[in-house]
């Protein structure tokens, strides 16, 4: 049986801080060919006992909504959190405990989305809040804790690969979201927001 320790507990925690600071991007395959083209499409749903056919040429004409985006967040983020969860419960920690011990957390004592204009929003990694090299350490023991367990962690394993890139690009004393750099390369692009402008939302 796993014996369970407050290190086990820290590490399930600063897993979950990691997790979910970290973008998740798996490829995603159509199950048919590209048509190389914009195609037809039709949408049914009932208003009472009224079926409503939506027929569309395939072109979207309309900007997208915002919450196209913003939902993301909240999936990408209850994955980790589930994985987060089963992992301690496993390991021998009531739910209860593992809750308060989150909330109580570095993130958890702060708005999670408000930390994002502490770094990641104005593009400022130096100095660290939390050193890159250190996070990495404590997801690695999370990591280890889910192997003992036999509890699979498929967030967390996004992250520490994001984490070991960075590493390998010698970030390791900047601050532990650093890793966020990698995806906004991918992308192509840096989401950057002055610090007033920042302060003016959070005020």
């Amino acid at each position: 049986m796993t014996t369970f320790t407050r290190r086990n507990l820290l590490s399930v925690a600063a897993g979950a801080a990691a997790a979910v600071t970290v973008p998740c991007d798996h490829p995603v395959r159509a199950a048919t060919p590209p048509a190389g083209k914009q195609a037809a499409g039709w949408y049914r749903y009932k208003i009472g006992t009224i079926e409503v056919t939506v027929a569309t040429d395939g072109v979207a004409r309309f900007k997208m909504a915002e919450d196209h985006v913003i939902n993301i967040k909240k999936d990408v983020v209850n994955a980790a959190l589930a994985e987060v969860f089963t992992l301690g419960v496993k390991a021998g920690v009531e739910p209860l405990a593992l809750f308060k011990a989150i909330r109580q957390g570095a993130t958890g004592r702060k708005r999670t989305f408000d930390r994002l204009a502490e770094q990641f929003l104005p593009g400022k990694y130096d100095p660290p809040g939390f050193a890159l090299r250190l996070a990495h350490k404590d997801l690695g023991l999370a990591l280890e804790l889910a192997r003992q367990v036999g509890v699979p962690m498929q967030v967390a394993q996004v992250a520490m690969k994001e984490f070991e890139e960075a590493l390998r690009r010698g970030w390791g004393d900047r601050d532990s979201r650093t890793p966020m750099l990698l995806q906004e390369e991918r992308a192509g692009v840096s989401p950057r927001v002055p610090a007033e402008k920042l302060k003016e939302v959070l005020d």
